[in-house]
């Protein structure tokens, strides 16, 4: 038993909670038992000893990430990158004034795992006339990108500060005053929170459509939780429509002249993530496709979001390349958003969040980002070619821009080494998390 108590007590002082004996909690039964504190549990409750996996994360060491955040900018708004500091500076000073950094790719939730969205961010002092919101959260992708908000985040509105979840365009605000503890020198922690220094917020997400939310901040390297919404038990529907958002910050002005400092931020799923999911492909299906001339890179298979599965998570599997003609060589490559001449024509892959395109011959492509390849020869017409390429290891996924212009990944062909005329069949596959 005394050991037991040494455990209890140990482990309680682990998260910040030093409690006599005598005071432990106890059920019906009179038995022992540990709740965690100090943001030492997941939103399920569990004991944060887990290794959490990284599903989205930036810092702005060197630059302000445009393969991961998109900056949309309304009026004399501005986004400046500033080295000094790994920040952007996001600044307006007059009405209607805005600016938002967005991730193009969206987290992916697994029912069952906590999500834990971590942002640091510097609201400044506020000012009449200025709202700023640092958060997990998405609207529609039509301008000013204030209809339809779901997710949740931290809002300085003037001088007033509040914590919101969003379900659909319709907001559940709560002041700064009724949080739990309203971090004002009065609450729990007896600590007073000061706006214009910089802040780390962390959301710890049990969504199941009805979940709870915990918010915490960082303060002296502790978690203070400050605010749960509990949602199951007290809603008749889901709290937020989806959980699969982008971190995004914002400021807008409706009169007002103040800035917004984005530092750094992650979303991780506590308990690692599951490599779920359907296994897609598409195929030429034996209609090769000629390379007809060298050194030209040519457009084989595309593939993007439907405009509707803007949440999904999609990761590479593989792609086959075969050259059904004698003594060629070719480079393959995996490009991200390159820029296609020609019309491509998109088809919606059915069951699937996808859409898909298969090159006719002759479009082809330049620019966009390199994020895999490798070369192909053959010796014969019967024997061919052909490469099995693995998932794309990389942070990079699908997504799209504030605006709603989609990413696209293309599987690219290039003739070299003195061939032409190639012809190829090839395949594409890929897994959706929904």
């Amino acid at each position: 038993m005394k050991r037991l108590i040494i455990l209890f007590i140990v482990m309680a002082g682990l998260f910040g909670q030093v409690v006599h004996v005598a005071n432990f909690p106890t059920d019906a039964q009179k038995n022992l038992y540990i709740v965690p504190g100090n943001g030492g549990a997941d939103a399920f409750g569990r004991f944060r000893v887990s290794s959490p996996q990284t599903l989205i994360e930036a810092k702005l060491i060197h630059d302000n990430q445009a393969l991961v955040f998109d900056y949309y900018t309304n009026g004399a708004g501005v986004a400046t990158y500033q080295n000094a500091h790994s920040a952007v500076l996001m600044t307006v000073s007059n009405n209607g004034e805005y600016v938002i950094a967005q991730t193009k790719s969206r987290a992916n939730y697994q029912p069952g795992k906590s999500l834990e969205v971590i942002m640091s961010f510097r609201f400044g002092a506020g000012s009449a006339g200025v709202n700023k919101k640092v958060g997990y959260f998405n609207t529609a992708t039509n301008a000013p990108f204030t209809n339809l908000i779901d997710g949740l985040y931290i809002e300085q509105d003037g001088v007033n500060v509040y914590l919101v979840q969003a379900k659909n365009g319709t907001p559940e605000r709560v002041h700064q005053t009724n949080w739990d503890d309203p971090l004002d020198g009065n609450g729990r922690s007896k600590i007073t929170l000061d706006w214009s220094k910089t802040q780390i917020i962390v959301w710890s997400i049990e969504w199941l459509g009805v979940g709870s939310v915990e918010a915490a901040l960082v303060v002296d390297g502790h978690i203070l939780p400050f605010y749960k919404f509990k949602n199951a038990n007290t809603k008749t529907a889901v709290y937020m429509q989806t959980p699969n958002h982008s971190m995004r910050y914002e400021i807008r002005s409706t009169g007002g002249t103040n800035n917004l400092m984005q530092i750094c931020g992650s979303v991780s799923s506590e308990g690692g993530l599951d490599r779920a999911g359907a296994i897609r492909g598409v195929s030429t299906e034996g209609a090769a496709i000629t390379l007809t001339n060298e050194n030209i890179n040519y457009a084989l298979i595309g593939i993007r979001l439907k405009t509707n599965y803007l949440g999904l998570t999609v990761f590479l599997e593989s792609a086959q390349i075969q050259i059904q003609t004698a003594s060629e060589k070719m480079e393959w490559s995996l490009v991200l958003n390159p820029t296609i001449t020609g019309t491509p024509i998109w088809n919606d892959l059915a069951n699937s969040g996808v859409q898909y395109v298969i090159s006719s011959n002759g479009l082809t492509a330049t620019g966009g980002t390199l994020v895999g390849g490798g070369f192909l020869e053959t010796g014969g017409v019967q024997s061919g070619g052909g490469s099995l390429v693995q998932a794309v290891e990389d942070a990079i996924r699908l997504g799209a821009t504030i605006d709603g212009v989609r990413d696209t990944i293309f599987l690219m062909g290039r003739p070299v080494g003195g061939t032409a005329g190639i012809e190829v069949d090839t395949m594409l596959f890929w897994r959706e998390q929904l």
